[in-house]
């Protein structure tokens, strides 16, 4: 449950970032080997830590226009037909 409960932990920090007029995005580093171990390095972490995300977050330069990428297409319409 643990890797479930990071990742809602940084929706919420990404929501909670975006309300306060900051930006922020999600960089994944788990499961990727080599990135955890580039993270242990870089950050000193011991080897029992195990390094699942970067979300690095900041005032924005510029503000950038919404951009609409709803894509009807790839929207499907389908229902369950278990038994």
């Amino acid at each position: 449950m643990a890797l479930l409960s990071v990742a809602c932990c940084i929706q919420n920090m990404l929501l909670a970032c975006h309300a306060l007029g900051y930006g922020g995005v999600w960089l994944q580093v788990y499961p990727g080997e080599d990135a955890m171990n580039a993270w242990r390095r870089e950050a000193k972490l011991p080897n029992e830590i195990l390094p699942l995300a970067l979300v690095p977050m900041g005032k924005p330069a510029s503000p950038l226009p919404a951009v609409n990428r709803m894509d009807a297409a790839k929207i499907h319409y389908e229902s369950w037909q278990g038994s």
